[in-house]
């Protein structure tokens, strides 16, 4: 099940941001040739050996929903002020309002909203004003780069008030009784920072459990946003784990070992 009308969105005032929803995480399901089996699957084949249908799959997909989303980046349109010249006749001097929009592209839609200010315009040499005119566009978006610094846990371990926290979930499947895959975006705002977890929990009884992460923190006086992924999964049968704890993924997190990692920082734009 999905949970199309349940989407987190982080958005700077210049229209840049970042969202997680359900469709664009479910875009992140790969095509596989060759899907994960559940536990009872070679007993299944094994009791069907004489029939040929029970030995070939038709249609191969990921049926646990893994993805690797690691949420939307938004970007917006800037428009840009053309300086032109008109006569004041009466003082030579004068005041010009600019209206400045900004397009949120969200998939299919367009959110537009104006932020309408008055700018001051100063008198050149012939008697005459600038004026300031909506015309050429550019693009404003977060600039992604690798970075070397982490996202310190011990600021995050401050006790300090929780000005807001929401936990939203983009879709969960209990893989026909065979386990469980689970999507979840956590917020929760500081008066100082930021911190935003998104997990991808997968649990197939008696096969494997996998734990995909984004982590995004942001400190308010800083320009910037850290991201961290991590894919984490094992085998249960190498893990020798209790149940309560491989069906906890606060508690299994920690146990399961680290196969990829990307760690990235994202610039909010510069303003003109």
């Amino acid at each position: 099940m999905y949970f199309n009308n349940n989407i987190l969105k982080l958005e700077h005032h210049s229209g840049v941001g970042i969202e997680f929803n359900a469709l664009d995480a479910l875009k992140g399901v790969e095509e596989t040739k060759d899907p994960l089996k559940v536990a009872v699957a070679d007993g299944w084949q094994s009791a069907r050996a004489d029939f040929p249908f029970a030995q070939s799959i038709v249609k191969p997909f990921d049926w646990t929903f893994t993805t690797d989303y690691k949420g939307t980046l938004l970007s917006a349109i800037r428009k840009a002020r053309r300086k032109t010249t008109s006569v004041d006749e009466t003082s030579g001097s004068g005041h010009g309002a600019t209206d400045r929009s900004v397009v949120k592209e969200e998939g299919s839609q367009n959110i537009i909203t104006a932020d309408s200010s008055t700018v001051k315009q100063g008198e050149n040499d012939t008697g005459t004003t600038e004026q300031s005119e909506p015309s050429l566009e550019d693009r404003l978006s977060l600039t992604i780069e690798e970075t070397d610094e982490r996202i310190d846990v011990n600021k995050l371990k401050v006790r300090e008030e929780i000005l807001f926290y929401d936990d939203v979930t983009l879709y969960e499947d209990e893989l026909a009784d065979h386990g469980t895959a689970h999507y979840s975006v956590k917020v929760r705002v500081m008066p100082g920072s930021l911190f935003i977890l998104a997990r991808f929990y997968l649990r197939v009884d008696g096969v494997l459990a996998r734990i995909n992460e984004t982590r995004i923190y942001h400190e308010l006086n800083k320009r910037y946003l850290l991201r961290e992924y991590t894919n984490r999964e094992a085998k249960l049968g190498t893990l020798n784990l209790p149940v309560s704890t491989v069906v906890n993924p606060n508690l299994l997190v920690g146990l399961l070992p680290l196969i990829h990692s990307r760690y990235e920082k994202l610039t909010l734009p510069r303003l003109r």
